[in-house]
């Protein structure tokens, strides 16, 4: 099917029913541009793009250092004070119990470890891309969907409840709407130049697209890219200008068992997409270290709201 009619500043929807709707959907928008494209499924297109470091975070002060509470109506700013989990000190836990289990694989930076971090379920500033379209219709596929009985009649809407949806990201174009290369970045060859993204210090504030290593055999298997955020907490989604150039896929849930039986039988499988390779206990590893953080954030945001109420 065709790209949908929409109005205002973007992205370009698409309506697909079937497998084969959705490869020739793909192919259009590739050929259109002749340019690199990323492919980002969710369960629900309601699902913006923010990584899972930043969907906790809280905005507890404006620029002014006046607290904000859930009953007090405010205008942000630049400037405003979010508080959340810190991926810095989640990087440092997850170092230190891979080392305790035994981990003798060898990284070359942190960028390596944000990348092995992000694939064993912990929270990171990176957002997961693949280069291959059917890996993206795969995690679109995969998540519970609605009890919608409408056959795949929805109303198009780009942030349905009804619907799963594939992102289509060019990479190239996110950098250098930046101010960046026309290309996706290599931040672990470039380790020197990047390094300030890995804890998203002084100089880190712009969203960047970069380059995977395959340090996981899940990373390669899914084709995996990643975008990185910095410490602007904003969706990639909100920037209108990489909206211009955005496509979303929707997919409608009524479909979604039809569609997940004709993707098995392309071999589009969890054994295929998601092996484990290091033998880590990936779930309880990534339990531990999300426990202890949000502990931690949730004591530190009593007392930064107890000293906020203190100044008033």
């Amino acid at each position: 099917m065709g790209a949908l009619a929409r109005a205002g500043k973007g992205p370009t929807l698409h309506r697909v029913e079937t497998i084969a709707e959705y490869v020739s959907t793909v192919e259009s928008i590739v050929s259109a541009g002749g340019r690199t494209r990323w492919f980002r499924g969710v369960s629900r297109a309601a699902h913006r793009l923010i990584p899972t470091a930043l969907r906790d975070s809280v905005v507890v002060a404006d620029a002014r250092l006046n607290p904000v509470t859930d009953d007090k109506q405010f205008l942000r700013s630049d400037g405003y004070i979010v508080a959340g989990p810190r991926p810095a000190a989640m990087l440092r836990e997850f170092k230190r119990l891979c080392g305790a289990s035994g981990f003798r694989i060898r990284l070359r930076n942190n960028f390596q470890w944000l990348f092995l971090m992000q694939h064993y379920g912990i929270p990171t500033r990176l957002l997961d891309w693949s280069k291959n379209p059917l890996v993206a219709l795969y995690f679109a596929l995969a998540g519970r969907a609605s009890l919608s009985r409408s056959e795949g009649k929805e109303a198009v809407d780009e942030f349905s409840e009804q619907c799963g949806a594939v992102y289509v990201l060019d990479p190239g174009h996110l950098n250098s709407s930046f101010g960046g290369p026309d290309a996706p970045i290599d931040v672990v060859a470039d380790f020197k130049q990047w390094k300030h993204y890995v804890d998203a210090g002084p100089g880190a504030f712009d969203p960047i697209a970069i380059h995977a290593h395959f340090v996981d055999e899940r990373m390669r298997s899914q084709f995996g890219a990643f975008t990185l955020h910095g410490y602007n907490t904003w969706r990639l989604d909100y920037y209108d200008h990489i909206r211009l150039k955005l496509h979303k896929i929707l997919i409608p849930h009524a479909l979604f068992p039809r569609l997940r039986r004709s993707a098995r039988l392309l071999g589009m499988t969890e054994e295929f997409l998601l092996p484990d390779f290091l033998g880590l206990d990936k779930s309880g590893l990534a339990r531990s270290i999300k426990t202890l953080e949000e502990a931690r954030f949730k004591a530190d945001l009593a007392k930064w709201r107890a000293r906020m109420k203190a100044l008033k």
